[in-house]
């Protein structure tokens, strides 16, 4: 091992002596060049043979052209082509040759200096290192020469359903829809119940590694309900996962208003969706049904809105205790059984109290000639959505009978003040209402939190 080293040290050197060789032979030549036209005075540029001058020019050129020489490179691997596991390094080589001895620069695949080395090493390599990387040889003996290297980063594939839990009904149109991850792409399939489904659908590329696939389901019977799957396949793995249809009952039961009172009588406003026909409505009240509503779908107000029912209508609930708090809920019911998980809805508020803003409308009654009431939204992003109702049967209600302060900022300032049917947004998380009236009389104040910034 020395002897072989020592000789590979030897032929460098002769080598370089060589080079060194040449170029004191250049030297000579420009000297002898400039030395015999200075000794020669009455010889210039015009009256030189020119012929001869050409000559020694080019001569000259030519030897320090043998002198520079312009880089090359040797890469591994050799075809610029490497395809590794995830996890594993990554090593690619660039050795340049040339004189003067080029630099080296190393480019990544985002085209940012990776490294000035030779060699290039990555450990512990990741999907996300992928992609074009360039090792850049220059030593200005020419253009810069760039070695391109296509690295391929391979991994089992991840697959994500979008939606996991999916509630419909009979004759509707579903669509499951899956991404894909995974190098090199594999095999995509649908199962329905562990029973591979004829693929109808459509895979969409977003890149070599990226795939979204999309399979179509029509709702045509129960047997079309269950459990689907979307599975991807490549040599290193595979990956699954599952999304379940279910049959929807009725949801989002909704309290809407509050549209009307008298003495201890309150009428309230529902809506409720559906994929199929609601047949029955039950009211919860402190925790108990009081009583079931048996009646034929038509003889609810129903319309569709995107392959979806919606169902509007009203239950007067008599002789109430403004003094006692209720709890109220509200289901409903079609061929799949009775909604589940509804809002539960504080009635009545009675103005006096402090409040707090919910994502729903929330109805305040005043029963008192003046009163005041705080009102707070839990989030300090939102602000606070106000409509004010007064009947106004006996009376002109061109007077203002709330006012509405900004507390928010430990100081009261006033908003505005409100006459009968107004609606306004405060901007404010945190406010105070005052009620004011002449004589007794029957007004109502709906509030809600909403989404906007302050």
């Amino acid at each position: 091992m020395h002897k072989a080293l020592t000789e590979k040290i030897d032929l460098q050197i002769s080598s370089l002596n060589k080079q060194i060789s040449i170029l004191n032979s250049t030297l000579d030549i420009a000297k002898q060049s400039i030395t015999k036209f200075i000794e020669d005075p009455s010889q210039n540029i015009e009256k030189a043979d020119k012929s001869d001058f050409v000559k020694r020019f080019f001569y000259i050129t030519n030897k320090i052209d043998t002198c520079a020489v312009p880089a090359t490179v040797k890469t591994y691997p050799s075809s610029r082509n490497l395809t590794v596991k995830e996890g594993l390094d990554i090593n690619l080589s660039c050795e340049p040759k040339g004189f003067p001895l080029p630099s080296i620069r190393w480019i990544s695949p985002e085209e940012e200096e990776i490294g000035t080395d030779a060699k290039l090493s990555i450990h512990k390599s990741s999907r996300y290192d992928t992609g074009v990387y360039k090792c850049v040889v220059d030593n200005e003996v020419g253009p810069p020469l760039v070695a391109r290297f296509n690295v391929q980063v391979e991994y089992e594939p991840k697959v994500v359903i979008h939606r996991r839990k999916i509630y419909t009904g009979l004759k509707q149109n579903i669509t499951l829809k899956c991404d894909i991850e995974a190098n090199p792409m594999g095999i995509i399939q649908w199962w329905k119940n562990e029973t591979n489904i004829a693929f109808e659908g459509e895979n969409i590329s977003a890149n070599n590694t990226f795939v979204t696939s999309s399979f179509p389901i029509y709702i045509q019977s129960m047997n079309d309900f269950g459990f689907y799957s979307c599975e991807a396949v490549n040599k290193l793995g595979k990956s699954i996962d599952y999304a379940h249809i279910v049959a929807s009952p009725p949801f989002n039961i909704t309290i809407t208003d509050f549209p009307s009172f008298q003495n201890h009588d309150f009428d309230f406003h529902f809506e409720a969706y559906s994929y199929s026909p609601i047949t029955q409505y039950r009211l919860n009240i402190n925790g108990s049904y009081v009583f079931e509503i048996s009646k034929k779908a038509n003889e609810y107000e129903a319309r569709k809105i995107d392959e979806v029912l919606l169902y509007r209508s009203s239950i007067r609930l008599q002789s109430l205790d403004l003094k006692t708090v209720y709890q109220v809920k509200l289901d409903a019911k079609n061929e799949f059984g009775w909604s589940i998980n509804q809002r539960i809805y504080t009635f009545p508020l009675i103005c006096g109290n402090n409040l707090t803003a919910r994502d729903f409308w929330q109805t305040m009654f005043l029963n008192q000639l003046s009163c005041t009431s705080f009102i707070n939204s839990p989030i300090t992003s939102k602000a606070i959505e106000i409509n004010f109702v007064e009947n106004c049967d006996y009376y002109n209600c061109q007077g203002y009978r709330l006012a509405v302060y900004d507390v928010s900022k430990n100081e009261k300032k006033l908003i505005t003040k409100m006459r009968s049917n107004d609606t306004i947004m405060s901007n404010s998380s945190s406010i105070f209402v005052n009620f004011y009236s002449d004589y007794y009389t029957r007004m109502k104040f709906k509030f809600r939190a909403v989404n906007q910034e302050i």
